[in-house]
């Protein structure tokens, strides 16, 4: 056991990197593309690959201008390395979560040097679940979290003592990643965490005000604006100014202030209160715990300080905004693991209300291995239900004897790591079943074999993920009506076309005939032809 702990000092970015890699994977390649996000992302991806044509991201033939173009330039090379699969299209966000919470870790164990707090940080990120999910989809919200880490860890490095000379780099890379990947909020959410962390330290800590100070990161961030500015000139360029009032206006402030209505999610300002059982869990319970234990050192600390405006700032930032998502508080979980990370470095002795919290985090986690052992039995994967029905009885009562001897880092980090390993039988064995339903695959792989017989297809005013489905499992754009007359006329002109029509759109056409149906993600939707004995 001591050798193995010695081997993870010694290599423990390595070893880092391959149990979050291992995490984050576990089945990852077994099912295809999922939901509304999904199909959209890597179709737009697929076209850039297939068109060569980098500047204006397109969905299906049509510009699509709600974000930058970062995340569709890393899916399509990793697609011309891997080739159009689910995986490729998912790559990017599963390398930029290893890399915040190699980011994470680093940051902790610089500033401690207690290893197990480093670790403590990466595996409380990596087992967030909400993060473990979306780092496994193929989208800007990892990418967006990961610049937003590397920004502000940079600069958490630059108020060390002595401090790191990658800080100013980092924040500066930061910055270019946040924008390139979400546009004006890459630097709205950075810019309100340093905002808030440096009125705290000139009105509490210094109790003096620095123009260095505050100069210094505006100065760092107009560099981390330059690509941003150059692919905005770019895009004016190939498809004028309107294109570029879109991103920076209509699809960031009008959004924000709600004037933006297509794809808004428009939520009451209280939204994200509502979602709090879920956000940060399972360690929530924990979080809010540990705050409230050191919440007199939250004020002296520098450090607890600058994690506190890392995760308060951020949240009320995105409760004023009109548009909410769960994912879009995925920015400020890092901050989560990071004061999780902190406040059990300087922890000393527990008390009983630390013995009870963690008590209900251990119980809550028996319970859920639970469930997924006895998925992962009924799903016929035995051997992965019986080993983690095996760990759970061995780490809980080690659990136990941790807590029993004040040792709270020790029974965090083997609560850490069982969540880790339900995460990884959960993705391995249960949820490529449970997703199959869910993916337009075997809808789309049917219309590839009409194609392959000679059949011309059309798409009669698809939704966003449909439009995205048909350029990446078909390879090619595909025309697209939106009025029904035109596609009545499209159909009768060419006897061997087809069109994919949602069951709801069918009220608008007549004179057809329905060649096959489907449902995919509880919407129905019908193959139909001309009818040639309609008039």
């Amino acid at each position: 056991m001591r050798s193995f702990v010695a081997v993870l000092r010694t290599h423990s970015y390595i070893a880092l990197l391959l149990f979050a890699a291992v995490l984050l994977l576990a089945g990852v390649d077994r099912y295809s593309l999922l939901g509304s996000t999904e199909p959209r992302e890597a179709g737009i991806a697929a076209a850039m690959l297939q068109d060569q044509q980098y500047v204006v991201p397109t969905l299906n033939d049509q510009a699509f201008l709600e974000k930058p173009p970062l995340s569709y330039w890393l899916q399509s090379a990793s697609m011309q390395i891997g080739g159009t699969t689910p995986f490729a299209a998912r790559l990017p966000s599963i390398l930029a979560a290893l890399a915040c919470a190699w980011l994470l870790f680093a940051c902790v164990r610089r500033t401690t040097g207690d290893e197990r707090a480093a670790w403590i940080a990466a595996l409380a990120l990596l087992t967030m679940a909400s993060f473990w999910t979306n780092a496994r989809i193929a989208g800007q919200d990892m990418l967006l979290t990961l610049g937003i880490t590397l920004a502000l860890t940079g600069f958490y490095g630059t108020r060390e003592n002595p401090p790191t000379r990658w800080g100013w780099p980092m924040y500066t890379a930061g910055i270019a990643v946040a924008t390139l990947s979400k546009g004006v909020v890459g630097l709205a959410v950075p810019g309100i965490v340093i905002f808030a962390f440096l009125l705290f330290e000139t009105w509490w800590r210094e109790r003096r005000f620095s123009l260095r100070a505050w100069l210094l990161p505006g100065a760092f961030a107009l560099l981390g604006l330059i690509p941003f500015v150059l692919w905005l000139f770019a895009l004016h360029d190939r498809a004028g100014p309107e294109a570029v009032r879109e991103i920076l206006l209509s699809n960031s402030i009008d959004r924000f202030a709600g004037s933006y209505q297509r794809g808004s999610h428009a939520e009451p300002f209280y939204y994200y209160l509502l979602k709090l059982p879920e956000t940060f869990a399972p360690w929530n319970l924990l979080l809010g715990y540990l705050l409230w234990h050191w919440r007199r050192e939250l004020a002296r600390d520098w450090r607890l300080a600058f994690g506190l405006c890392w995760l308060l700032a951020p949240y009320l930032l995105l409760s004023l905004s009109a548009g909410k998502r769960p994912s879009y508080l995925l920015m400020i979980y890092p901050a989560a693991a990071l004061l999780i990370a902190l406040c059990i470095a300087r922890w000393k002795n527990s008390d009983q209300p630390a013995r009870a919290v963690a008590a209900i985090h251990a119980l809550l986690l028996a319970g859920v291995t639970a469930f997924v052992a006895l998925r992962c039995w009924q799903l016929q994967a035995p051997g992965v239900a019986l080993l983690l029905a095996l760990l759970c009885a061995i780490a809980l009562p080690l659990c136990w004897r941790a807590l029993r001897r004040d040792n709270m880092p020790r029974a965090l980090i083997i609560m850490l790591a069982l969540t880790a390993t339900v995460y990884v039988g959960y993705g391995g064995a249960v949820l490529p079943h449970e997703q199959r339903q869910d993916s337009p695959e075997e809808m789309f792989a049917q219309l590839r074999r009409y194609e392959e017989d000679g059949h011309r297809l059309f798409l009669f005013s698809p939704l966003e993920r449909i439009s995205g489905a048909a350029r990446f499992y078909l390879l090619h754009a595909v025309p697209t009506f939106d009025e029904a007359q035109a596609l009545l006329d499209a159909l009768r002109a060419d006897p061997a076309a087809i069109a994919l029509v949602g069951t709801n759109n069918l009220t608008d056409l007549h004179g057809y005939r329905i060649l096959e149906s489907f449902q995919e993600q509880k919407r129905k939707y019908a193959i139909i032809a001309a009818d040639p004995n309609a008039r």
